[in-house]
């Protein structure tokens, strides 16, 4: 069964900016070659270790080379090509199987006394014909079993290309959030300095004491050891998103640094319809709904397997003797019936151990199916409650730089002192941070919501109203 998704990885649903939108059409089928293609990747062997990624790339042009490179969406591809050579397994069952052979025969009979030895050689071709004409539809459920289970492979296969780019974008945003985070930490650096040569200007004037100097120093050396811990993170991201794309990781590896910036609206849609669509389209489920049939035909075959079943067999050959100038031809046709009466319950338990599978996937499904639910809600409820905390983080940044600035001038006019000042920066550094991790929450919620709701293959991208 042919079934096929489009992936448009679009900038509205991503909530990018400065990037053209990119439809990505993926067959899911595994009788098909599939084999995403970009025109803005160079043509390397990225699975090279000589081979790294080099140069600032987009978010849509790592997608493209993860959908492309990735080792888990290879591995589910040719999961899928198994799953379609098995069924042609189980299908050719039904047809009748030939066999073509070629024979040379020497026999000979010993001397006694009163004959000599007597020898015979004669070769010739043989074809054989055998056909299961009527086995109560055995070989026909374990072909619908093996189609079902291709079909659960494929769909398999549809939920590892949107696993794929939900990670991609995960560490994508990660990535840049570390990015972020260094600017506010070189902030934070450069008001603690200011705030040291301040303190240190006071101290020539004889205006503040030793300890306030030790004091802002200190907090220098501690905005300067978070920027070098922050500066150690990014590369941890680094690392961690070209793996996640499959490919080595190269120093001069980067991302371009614009996609924070776009605002990000809640979803207006009915948390109630969002999950009857997952019940309905995500692919995970529709894979575990396709095991289920598989295994429900697998234990029709099982059962039907108690009964007998009917085969026709014929056999033609050749034969041309050494001493003879014509051929001789034979001819042979059978039908018979075979009935597995007793085998020691070896039947009874196939079909028991069948039937328990079933029931297993079953049960399996439903859980399944009611994890997929609570993962909806949740996701939907963060995204949105998300969205508010970012506009309320960036609310209290702007309150804390405001803050700031009159602390740091009340203290150049004696009004507050040191330690107010030191406050006011240690607050406006978490307020950045928070900042950053707000927006950064923002876009990781709503890709977690996409993935989650199974929707990474949306066509009308204002469904998230973006």
């Amino acid at each position: 069964m042919c079934r096929k998704i489009i992936i448009p990885i679009v900038s509205s649903l991503l909530g990018l900016n400065g990037c053209h939108s990119i439809q990505k059409e993926t067959s899911t089928d595994a009788r098909t070659p599939w084999m995403p293609t970009c025109n803005t990747i160079p043509h390397h062997d990225f699975l090279s270790p000589q081979k790294t990624l080099v140069g600032k790339y987009s978010l849509l042009e790592l997608i493209e080379i993860g959908l492309k490179f990735n080792p888990q969406t290879k591995h589910a591809w040719w999961h899928a090509k198994e799953a379609f050579a098995n069924q042609g397994r189980a299908e050719a069952s039904l047809f009748p199987h030939a066999d073509v052979s070629a024979n040379i025969n020497r026999e000979q009979v010993g001397k006694n006394a009163s004959q000599p030895t007597q020898r015979t050689d004669n070769w010739g071709p043989a074809v054989t014909l055998t056909y299961k004409v009527f086995q109560f539809g055995t070989d026909a459920a374990a072909a619908q079993s093996a189609a079902h289970l291709l079909h659960a492979a494929n769909y398999a296969f549809n939920r590892q290309l949107q696993t794929t780019v939900f990670e991609i974008q995960r560490a994508f945003y990660n990535f840049f959030s570390a990015y972020a985070k260094i600017e506010a930490h070189e902030s934070c650096l450069q008001d603690a300095t200011l705030s040291f040569e301040a303190v240190s200007q006071r101290k020539e004037n004889g205006l503040a004491r030793v300890q306030d100097v030790l004091l802002a120093k200190a907090d220098k050396l501690q905005a300067e050891y978070e920027l070098q811990a922050a500066k150690a993170d990014l590369e941890s991201c680094r690392a961690t998103l070209a793996t996640t794309v499959g490919v080595p990781i190269a120093a001069d590896f980067s991302i371009e640094t614009d996609y924070l910036s776009t605002e990000t609206q809640k979803p207006f849609r009915n948390i109630e319809n969002l999950m009857r669509e997952v019940l309905d389209k995500r692919a995970d489920l529709l894979a575990n709904e396709a095991t289920l049939e598989a295994k429900k035909w697998s234990q029709k075959a099982t059962h039907r397997g108690f009964l007998p079943s009917l085969s026709l067999h014929t056999q033609t050959s050749a034969l041309k003797h050494k001493h003879n100038s014509h051929w001789q031809r034979n001819y042979g046709l059978s039908v018979g019936i075979q009935w597995n009466i007793f085998s020691g319950f070896d039947s009874q338990y196939s079909e028991l151990a069948s039937y328990t599978q079933w029931k297993e996937q079953k049960y399996t499904l439903r859980q399944q199916k009611l994890e997929a639910l609570r993962q909806t809600w949740t996701a939907f409820h963060a995204f949105q409650s998300s969205v508010q905390l970012s506009e309320a983080s960036k609310a209290l940044e702007e309150a804390a730089q405001e803050a700031l600035n009159a602390i740091r001038t009340g203290y150049n006019t004696g009004i507050n002192s040191l330690l107010d000042l030191l406050a006011a920066q240690k607050t406006l550094a978490n307020a950045r941070l928070k900042h950053i991790q707000a927006k950064t929450d923002v876009k990781l919620n709503l890709v977690q919501l996409a993935y989650i709701t199974g929707q990474l293959d949306i066509k009308t991208p204002t469904q998230f109203n973006l």
